[in-house]
C-alpha cells in the first residue's frame, strides 16, 4: 500500500522539481498557466500554497457501516496544488493549475485488494493488497503478516452508502512520506478536508521546501467485484 498512497505526493514532487507540474494532459481545476510565467510568480516563500479546484461540497457523516458495505469498486478523482520554494538560489515556483489524479480501490469479501492511480497522463499504476475493517477505521498492508511492512490507517467518512471519504491517519501518512527519502515532514487537514503537506526536499544537493494542498479524496461506489 505504501507505493499507492505515497505515489501521489511523490509525482507532484518530481513533478515540481523537473517543470512538469500542471502541463500534463487531461481534466484541470482552472485554466493553464504558461510556462514561462510559471517560473515568474509574485509568491514568496512565505506564503502558503492557494488550492484553484472547487471549493468541496459540505456532507453530512452519517454511522459507520460494516465492513461488507465496503466491499466493490470505488473510485476517487482528486487535485493538487503545489508550490517549490529554493532559497539559496530565491526560487518560487507557485503553479496555479491544479494537477489531476484518479484513484481507483477494489476491495474483496476475502480480504484482498487492489488499488489502481491513474496520473493526470492517464499512466496507470497496480498494487495488490490487504484490508481489514474496525469500528470505522481502514487498515491496509501490503502484506498484515509481515512485520516490516507499514500498515496504513484510513478513517472512512460515510456520507451515504455509495459515497464515502478516507482521511488517512496523519502519524502513519508523515511516516510513509519520511521513508521516502523526504525530511521534515508536517502534514494536516483543513476544515474542508483537505490535505495540506509540507516537506523539506533535497535532490541532487539542493535543499528546497514543496508545500501542497489536495483536494478530498471522497470515493463513489462504481460497481461490484468478482
Amino acid at each position: 500500500m505504501k507505493k499507492i498512497i505515497v505515489v501521489g505526493v511523490l509525482v507532484v514532487v518530481f513533478c515540481a522539481l523537473t517543470g512538469c507540474a500542471g502541463a500534463g494532459a487531461g481534466y484541470s481545476a482552472s485554466k493553464k498557466t504558461n510556462p514561462k510565467q510559471a517560473h515568474k510568480t509574485n509568491a514568496t516563500s512565505e506564503s502558503d500554497v492557494v488550492p484553484t479546484y472547487p471549493k468541496p461540497t459540505p456532507q453530512v457523516v452519517g454511522e459507520p457501516r460494516e465492513a461488507k458495505a465496503l466491499v466493490g469498486e470505488w473510485e476517487c478523482k482528486t487535485y493538487i496544488n503545489s508550490k517549490l520554494v529554493i532559497p539559496s538560489i530565491k526560487y518560487v515556483r507557485d503553479d496555479h493549475t491544479a494537477s489531476a489524479s484518479k484513484r481507483i480501490y477494489k476491495i474483496f469479501d476475502d480480504g484482498k485488494s487492489m488499488t489502481v492511480f491513474v496520473g493526470e497522463d492517464g499512466t496507470e499504476s497496480y498494487h495488490n493488497g490487504e484490508w481489514s475493517y474496525e469500528n470505522g477505521t481502514l487498515f491496509m498492508s501490503e502484506n498484515f503478516n509481515d512485520p516490516n511492512i507499514p500498515v496504513m490507517r484510513i478513517k472512512v467518512l460515510w456520507y451515504q452508502d455509495d459515497l464515502i471519504e478516507f482521511r488517512y491517519d496523519l502519524p502513519s501518512y508523515e511516516k510513509l512520506i519520511s521513508k521516502s527519502g523526504v525530511e521534515n515532514v508536517k502534514v494536516w487537514y483543513e476544515p474542508d478536508g483537505s490535505l495540506r503537506t509540507h516537506m523539506d526536499v533535497v535532490s541532487k544537493g539542493v535543499h528546497s521546501t514543496m508545500m501542497m494542498i489536495e483536494s478530498p479524496c471522497r470515493l463513489k461506489r462504481i460497481g461490484d467485484v468478482e
